[in-house]
């Protein structure tokens, strides 16, 4: 599951960032031992309205709709990271992760526990 929510994730960095730009990912454990893995882009940020309806099914905000897609995958990705006692949520900007991370952009942050239920 986790493997599928990095692909999703990727796959979008890929599709949505601008030719370029820079993508990447991001991994630390945080304190108490739970994980989090981020996949970050350093493109134009998500529309302040559009934060939250990215992770509904079918939503397809400003930047994807001149991209292939159903809106589904953001929808998906959180459904696997909540079944697995983690969360899936948007960061903006990358560096409010960490410092060494772009100053603009996005940051998708799939956080996990210390010991996920097995699925």
């Amino acid at each position: 599951a986790v493997a599928e929510i990095l692909a999703n994730l990727l796959e979008n960095a890929f599709r949505y960032s601008p030719p370029g730009t820079a993508i990447g990912l991001h991994c630390q454990q945080l304190p108490q031992g739970p994980w989090q893995l981020t996949v970050w882009d350093a493109g134009e940020p998500i529309a302040a309205a559009e934060r939250e309806a990215i992770f509904e099914r079918g939503f397809r905000g400003r930047q994807g709709q001149t991209c292939a897609g159903t809106g589904l995958g953001l929808a998906l990705a959180r459904d696997l990271a909540r079944n697995l006692g983690g969360e899936l949520s948007l960061v903006l900007p990358p560096a409010a992760i960490a410092p060494e991370l772009p100053g603009q952009g996005n940051a998708f942050c799939l956080r996990l526990p210390a010991s996920a239920p097995n699925h």
